[in-house]
């Protein structure tokens, strides 16, 4: 009996905050605010394409922090150049980790890095439909999935080269 009430108060829970992303009478939360807003911040991106508008930038509507899109975000504060770097360095991580979930050697490895990926590819997802979630330290997460990369991505070239010259 208090298993299925605690189910039912659960699934009325993720009921109310997925329907809470569409409810129009809250601006600040509704996917049609996030179009719009997303729609006003693409257009203001080719005013200062080369620079941005610095950290800390403002537009009309309020301080660039606040947006429906944090790559975008990106894009408005670094310029397009920063925008496209930091989306390369995101992409070159993330695939890295799948470069090391193919080369491992065993299973559990191969999870591993499989896992971590696709952590990354949420956390993309997450960053592009979840503003808010910026106040969390996702990018120290991200720091860290990097330095884990870079450094078994140059262990397992060094192996493979030795193992080549044994060859």
């Amino acid at each position: 009996q208090q298993s299925g009430h605690s189910t039912s108060q659960m699934l009325g829970l993720v009921t109310r905050r997925v329907t809470s992303i569409f409810d129009s009478t809250k601006n600040d939360s509704a996917i049609s605010y996030r179009i719009t807003d997303t729609l006003e911040k693409l257009s203001e991106v080719p005013n200062v394409p080369i620079i941005g508008h610095g950290m800390g930038g403002f537009l009309a509507g309020g301080p660039i922090y606040y947006t429906a899109n944090y790559f975008l975000q990106l894009f408005l504060l670094l310029g397009i150049p920063g925008g496209v770097l930091f989306i390369w360095l995101y992409s070159k991580v993330t695939l890295s980790l799948f470069w090391l979930s193919r080369m491992a050697a065993g299973q559990r490895e191969r999870l591993f890095f499989t896992a971590i990926a696709s952590s990354l590819v949420g956390l993309a997802a997450v960053l592009i439909f979840f503003p808010y979630v910026i106040y969390f330290p996702l990018f120290y997460f991200f720091g860290a999935i990097a330095g884990i990369a870079d450094v078994c991505r140059l262990r397992r070239k060094a192996q493979l080269s030795l193992k080549a010259e044994g060859l």
